[in-house]
């Protein structure tokens, strides 16, 4: 039986009330002056008559953006007329097409490429044309022209053109160009860390406080080690650690000098300042990922790896495991991990099992290896994510919930002492907490106390009286790590700070709390820190003919992409993960995790605290839902497609009328112990939805085999069937395709890597293959679906963009993901030009 759960220990990721947008970057090829607005008498700069003479001129009359548009006049049956691009720069032997918007009055007109080798010479004088556009009249369409450059092509230039035995009266307006198979970049981008180590160094001669993290890499971008000056707030540089993509562990030693711990390779790195990068290779052989590293005694340093679960110290460049392997029985990897100088003992918090605390004496004695959990938290979570010591204690930061657990995220405060070879645990408290650590102990007001954060509120916990207080400061925050500093500037922050600092607005946020003043300082942005690429999670089409994209959690934010110009990206903040998107008349709906809120979105209104704007939420009402991953819509309804929180079973389908917001339908467990992970409409007034056999994190499923749901909108009924491969655990992918008649819809879809295509009127699965048996296991997310009536079906699954022709189901493999990235979404533009993610890039296709 498969479980399901995560293979890492989950990103912390901070949330923010922040808004705003950065525009990226990105490789669409533009032409200049592409919708004719720059202007030079009466006639577009840049584009340069090559047939005849005349007839063009600037219009206001129509136009499609902008204030202008070119109009062309041809009366003549004689002699053709033609204006040119500027020299647009291509590879050679590749595919290009161009496309223009056109709004024919009269006559017939044509759009043309032609290929100029690099000395500026026209290769054919005869160029690639288009066939003639006649139709419609009087209305904006397109004309489309595509064709191989030959191999010695430099240059192409895009033609608007009226033949010389025709006339034509028309507008033209936005002339785009692209290669056939075109990777765009990075849509959403930001600085993503997860963990933090701080230091004090002399630079100048001057005592200054330091920030040393890695950010999350993407794809073939790696992860990159940050070294930041905390008293400006300013990234003073950054290291690439190859091979990696993420990481959490990261500590420092006594002598100054920073360890980092990679996912991926399994290695461990070594940053000797101000820029000196050491790979220090594994701890051990069959590690891939050193996910905790904290110092130890002199300059050791102590970590745990995955998935061998063991913990290991080093010095100089000598690693030394000890211990067991793993450290704790049915646990995967070390997650956590503090060293008590003290007692000369190792704590280590494991995962991917079930939460202990595992108590190691370093030099010898009994108990050897001894868990420290009480029973009733390792019974409860599933992870570790951090160990403290302060004041004596061992506090202990609880994730990954089970059924039953209190809260999310719970930290657990414990009192341990050892008399000969009798360990005595001691609970003194337990309480609900958002940040990822508590701080160093400070003494405030003649009490030793820690500080942490709840709901983005200060608060302390104080060691001796074993209770919780909020300090009334709203943060505005949930950090990932603290820390105490002495800043440079003592006028504003005299004697000691406590800093805090997490993700937000697409890069790092700092918040400063004086012990001295007790005024805090939210919102503090880190300067020039690297951005990487944010991986997408989903994309739909929508209002405007734009593209809208989520990103994973605290990542990238959430992107609009208008084809063909990505000078003008929106990469916009704050936003949840976005799983699931539905165009519903003028707005978008969004399905954010976590607590599957479902978002409505005005593109035509600013981005700000109230767009979006939270519609419904799947997680309140008694419906425990997390994951809104399927999304559809009948033009007047949304429809919504679930997956339960954590420990849960039975994912839920829930109705949105905007018309009616106040009064949802929601039917929880629709199809028993299943999650509904994929919705399609069909006209014939049924939503059909893929079901997974999977429930929510840290579930093992009770059932085997995937379903299909047809859910009848009129009355509420529904029919289920059961997949015809047993062991296929979930359908991730839909589409009403090809085939669907009056009396009969044909439904498209993806289970695991086999493709099918079920009749709902004879009830039988006509066509089932495995097309990527490497698939085997259930997706939350996988496979989509378009349709563009060119007798083929085009679909992403899994790392693949393929291609099926309709009538024998013929599968041809367009791309294949060469990072191993999730392709993510599919959908098209108002050219029939198919997008998807793969990983955080933006790819399209040209038919």
């Amino acid at each position: 039986m498969k479980k399901y759960t995560q293979l890492f220990r989950r990103l912390f990721l901070g949330c923010l009330g922040l808004g705003g947008a950065l525009v990226l970057s990105a490789s669409d090829i533009l032409v200049d002056n592409y919708s004719f607005e720059s202007t030079s008498g009466g006639l577009p700069t840049l584009w340069t008559q090559t047939f005849g003479s005349g007839g063009f001129s600037i219009s206001t009359t129509q136009k499609y953006t902008g204030a202008n548009s070119l109009l062309l006049t041809d009366s003549s049956t004689t002699a053709s007329v033609g204006i040119e691009s500027q020299q647009i720069p291509i590879a050679p032997s590749t595919t290009y097409g161009a496309f223009v918007r056109i709004y024919l009055v009269s006559g017939k007109a044509t759009l043309y490429l032609r290929y100029y080798t690099s000395t500026g010479t026209l290769i054919s004088s005869g160029g690639i044309f288009s066939a003639p556009l006649t139709a419609p009249l009087n209305t904006w369409t397109y004309l489309k022209v595509s064709g191989l450059a030959p191999s010695n092509a430099a240059y192409a230039r895009i033609g608007l053109h009226s033949n010389a035995a025709d006339t034509c009266t028309a507008y033209w307006d936005d002339a785009f160009f692209t290669a056939k198979n075109q990777s765009i970049g990075a849509l959403m981008s930001a600085t993503t860390i997860q963990s933090v180590v701080s230091s004090v160094e002399v630079i100048g001669g001057v005592n200054t406080n330091m920030i040393y993290c890695v950010s999350i890499g993407s794809g073939s971008d790696p992860s990159r080690l940050m070294r930041i000056n905390a008293d400006t707030n300013t990234c003073l540089g950054s290291w690439q650690l190859t091979g990696t993509t993420s990481t959490a562990g990261i500590t420092r030693a006594a002598d100054g000098k920073i360890y980092i711990g990679a996912s991926i390779t399994g290695k461990v790195w070594r940053f000797t300042p101000p820029s000196t990068l050491t790979d220090l290779g594994k701890p051990t052989a069959s590690n891939t990922y050193v996910p905790i590293l904290c110092p130890g005694e002199g300059n050791r340093i102590y970590g745990g790896t995955y998935p061998d679960c063991r913990i290991f110290w080093l010095e100089g460049t000598t690693f030394t495991p000890f211990g067991p392997s793993p450290l704790a029985t049915g646990n995967a990897y070390v997650s956590s991990i503090a060293y008590d100088a003290t007692n000369n003992l190792t704590y280590a918090g494991t995962g991917l099992g079930s939460a202990q605390l595992m108590r190691y004496r370093n030099g010898g004695g009994t108990p050897a290896n001894y868990q420290c959990l009480p029973s009733t938290w390792v019974n409860s979570y599933k992870n570790i994510w951090q160990v403290d010591l302060e004041g004596g204690k061992v506090f202990v930061r609880l994730s990954e919930p089970d059924t039953g657990a209190p809260s999310s995220s719970r930290e657990v405060v414990l009192d341990i002492t050892q008399s000969g070879s009798t360990v005595t645990v001691v609970e003194d408290a337990n309480f609900d907490i958002g940040s990822r650590t508590v701080s160093p102990m400070r003494n405030i007001g003649g009490s030793n106390k820690v500080f942490f954060v709840r709901g983005s509120l200060l608060q302390t916990y104080d060691i001796a009286a074993k209770t919780t207080a909020s300090t009334g400061i709203n943060l505005g925050m949930t950090p990932i790590d603290m820390w105490f500093a002495t800043l440079q500037d003592q006028t504003n922050y005299p004697g000691e700070t406590l800093i805090g600092i997490t993700n937000g607005n697409g890069g790092l946020i700092c918040f400063r709390y004086n012990l001295q003043t007790g005024t805090a300082t939210t919102g503090i942005m880190i300067s020039a820190t690297p951005k990487v690429g944010a991986n997408f999670t989903t994309m739909k089409s929508g209002v405007g003919n734009k593209l809208y994209a989520g990103s994973e959690i605290g990542s990238g934010g959430f992107g609009i992409y208008t084809p063909f110009r990505s000078d003008q990206n929106q990469n916009l903040f704050p936003m949840s993960q976005v799983e699931g998107l539905t165009q519903c008349g003028n707005l978008m709906y969004l399905g954010t995790y976590p607590a599957a809120k479902i978002r409505e979105y005005d593109p035509a209104a600013a981005w700000g605290a109230n767009n979006p704007i939270m519609v419904l939420d799947l997680a309140a009402g008694g419906w425990t839902q997390e994951r809104p991953f399927g999304m559809t819509t009948d033009g007047s309804k949304v429809y919504i497609g679930t997956v339960p929180g954590a420990g849960l079973f039975g994912g839920a389908l829930a109705i949105f009328d905007p018309a009616n917001p106040g009064s949802p339908f929601v039917w929880q467990d629709l199809v028993d112990d299943y999650s509904l992970v994929a919705l399609a409409y069909d006209p014939k007034g049924y939503i059909w939805a893929g079901c997974t056999v999977a429930g929510g994190k840290n579930t093992t499923p009770t059932n085997t085999t995937a379903k299909l749901l047809r859910y009848k909108i009129s009355d509420s009924t529904r029919m289920i069937y059961t997949f015809p491969t047993a062991g296929v655990d979930g359908i991730s992918g839909l589409m009403v395709g090809p085939g669907t008649t009056g009396t009969t819809s044909k439904i498209w879809g993806f289970a695991e890597g086999r493709l099918f295509v079920f009749d709902s009127a004879s009830a039988t699965w006509e066509y089932n293959t495995d097309v990527y048996p490497a698939i085997t296991s259930s997706w939350y997310r996988d496979a989509h679906f378009q349709d563009i009536g060119d007798g083929y079906v085009y679909a992403t699954v899994g790392k693949y963009f393929l291609r099926i022709a309709v009538s024998n189901k013929a599968v041809t493999t367009l791309y294949i993901d060469p990072n191993d990235s999730r392709c993510t979404g599919l959908s098209q533009d108002e050219f029939k030009n198919l997008y998807y993610g793969a990983g955080s890039e933006l790819k399209r296709w040209m038919p």
